[in-house]
């Protein structure tokens, strides 16, 4: 069953981490695999976290291709591994750059 493949979200859990890669530039695929982490945080439903099977299923992405943008996410500090095949939305630097412009140009 799909229930136990998205798990809920905790911002304490999104520390602050200075290891995050703010000039990373994802490509369309993996674009792809982080809008998964990021499904249901905006009506209130559990979202930061999914494994590889949840994503290829998702997305129709390979696997190989699923596992080559996790390591490019993980590596740029946008999403962390917690533990063996479950990853976590850190954070996705392009957001805060869309807030502040939205904050300085009022």
């Amino acid at each position: 069953m799909a229930t136990n493949y998205v798990m809920w979200y905790s911002m304490s859990s999104a520390m602050a981490n200075d290891d995050i890669n703010r000039s990373f530039a994802p490509s369309d695929g993996t674009d792809e695999v982080l809008d998964i982490f990021k499904r249901g945080r905006e009506n209130g439903n559990p979202w930061g976290r999914a494994n590889p099977r949840f994503i290829i299923d998702e997305t129709g992405i390979s696997k190989s291709n699923v596992e080559y943008h996790l390591r490019r996410l993980n590596d740029a500090g946008w999403i962390r591994k917690v533990s063996r095949g479950l990853y976590e939305f850190v954070e996705d630097p392009r957001e805060e750059e869309t807030d502040d412009d939205s904050t300085t140009h009022s």
